[in-house]
């Protein structure tokens, strides 16, 4: 799990530093965790049952 956050803080970051607006990333941003977060929690699922 922090993996998956330090990758998608680095992805934020690089793309910030490339001069895009924080306002502007943030819906694709949201999108990418939501579905990093769905994959993470899916290939968990088999450790919970």
């Amino acid at each position: 799990m922090i993996a998956v956050i330090r990758t998608l803080a680095h992805e934020n970051q690089r793309r910030i530093g490339d001069g895009e607006r924080a306002d502007n990333l943030a819906p694709a941003a949201l999108a990418a965790a939501d579905r990093a977060f769905d994959q993470l929690r899916g290939g968990l699922r088999t450790y919970t049952t």
